[in-house]
């Protein structure tokens, strides 16, 4: 049965379930006769209220039928519980459930085991959040939602007046912030405090720029043609000398050994001084020497270190007794040609091979990285390098600098 009625249209199919009131086919008939009766007269009564004249006695009127179609609803309800027993119990347990879920809806949460802070922490990230979408009782979310972010003035330079702020055209630069250790850095940004991991493309080393800037502005020449720089400029010095392929020999003739002591802890660096003094003068047999030089060689390879060759103040012949005939294969000339780069060459057979021993590989393979270099450490007086080093060092391939003693 079907009834249209206040614009909406409404069924009751006998597979309903909702007449029986006793027992057996014929009780489940009666009750779906007796519901249908009783929601036709309510829908009648309705429909007589909307086409019924405004006078008050047939409003009552009406009004008064609709009622009693009400009652008559509830009360056949009331009768169809009464009936079936397993829906009384089902309709119990769905209002008794409604009313605890609203007690703990209620309820205050608890935040002893909670893993986000106390209820505090949770009330103000709340309020962030609102905040940033612009939801409250002070403004509407929308596409204006942003505008609750309060937008800083860059601080990284100053103005035109020379105030310390930035102009309205500023677009603000990435600050770089570095852990204690040095290991992990963030970037911020200086006009909207964006903090992200990764280096942004418009990030600009400003500090490396600067340092580069004075090592290059430091490092002077004087009458013995050597430049010079002190220990902190030392490490752009360096990098300046391998971009042009060079060899890098530091001259440092301080007692305190600083430069030394400063590779120590940033290289690896092998003591080349018995290889001249003799087993003699040192009690260390040239084997030994030639056998310690390559395995701290192969340690830099394989951890892509710089090795730092010692001389001191005497100097070995590398190009006439160390790095020849059989012991090519250990300490290899071509460890001071372009800052080391030339072991890797050639690419098809790499002279690095020729250095590693069976104990030295991984998987019978010699593993190293692309991060090698090499450099000559010396103690000799920079007027009297280029006598003492001709010699015994492929000369070309090299370039000095001086430790200063101004700092």
């Amino acid at each position: 049965m079907s009834r249209t009625w206040g614009g909406g249209h409404f069924n009751l199919p006998a597979s309903s379930g909702l007449a029986p009131m006793g027992s057996g086919a014929s009780s489940a008939e009666g009750g779906r006769e007796a519901f249908a009766a009783a929601f036709t007269d309510l829908a009648s009564a309705d429909g007589d209220a909307d086409a019924a004249a405004p006078g008050q006695d047939s409003l009552a009127a009406v009004r008064a039928e609709v009622s009693l179609a009400r009652t008559t609803l509830r009360e056949l309800a009331e009768a169809r519980k009464a009936a079936d027993p397993q829906l009384a119990k089902a309709i119990e347990q769905a209002r008794v459930g409604g009313a605890e879920a609203a007690a703990a809806a209620g309820k205050k949460a608890d935040y002893s085991k909670s893993f986000s802070g106390s209820a505090k922490d949770t009330a103000g990230e709340k309020d962030f959040g609102d905040m940033m979408r612009g939801d409250g009782a002070e403004g509407g979310g929308g596409d204006d939602a942003i505008t609750a972010v309060v937008v800083r003035p860059c601080i990284c330079i100053g103005n035109a007046e020379g105030s310390g702020g930035h102009a309205e055209d500023c677009t603000g630069t990435w600050a770089r912030v570095v852990n204690m250790h040095t290991r992990c850095a963030l970037y911020v940004h200086s006009y909207t405090y964006e903090t992200v991991g990764l280096r942004p493309d418009t990030f600009v080393d400003v500090e490396a720029e600067a340092a580069a800037l004075a090592a290059k502005n430091a490092v002077e020449a004087e009458d013995d043609g050597v430049a010079r720089c002190t220990l902190a400029e030392l490490p752009a010095v360096l990098e300046e000398i391998y971009a042009r392929k060079k060899t890098p020999v530091v001259l440092d003739s301080d007692p305190d050994k600083r430069v030394r002591s400063f590779f120590t802890y940033t290289a690896i660096v092998f003591d080349a001084r018995p290889m001249a003094l003799g087993m003699m003068k040192t009690g260390i047999k040239m084997s030994d020497c030639i056998e310690d030089a390559r395995s701290k060689l192969v340690g830099a390879l394989k951890g892509g270190a710089t090795f730092v060759v010692d001389v001191g103040d005497v100097l070995p012949n590398f190009t006439e007794k160390i790095c020849t005939g059989k012991n090519r294969t250990f300490f290899p000339i071509e460890l001071f040609h372009s800052g080391g780069k030339k072991m890797y060459e050639p690419k098809s057979k790499p002279r690095y091979e020729k250095v590693f021993r069976e104990q030295d590989l991984d998987d019978g393979h010699p593993i190293v990285k692309p991060d090698f270099r090499s450099l000559i450490l010396s103690s000799i007086e920079p007027k009297k390098y280029e006598e003492m080093m001709k010699p015994v060092l492929p000369f070309h391939h090299l370039e000095m600098v001086a430790i200063s003693d101004e700092e």
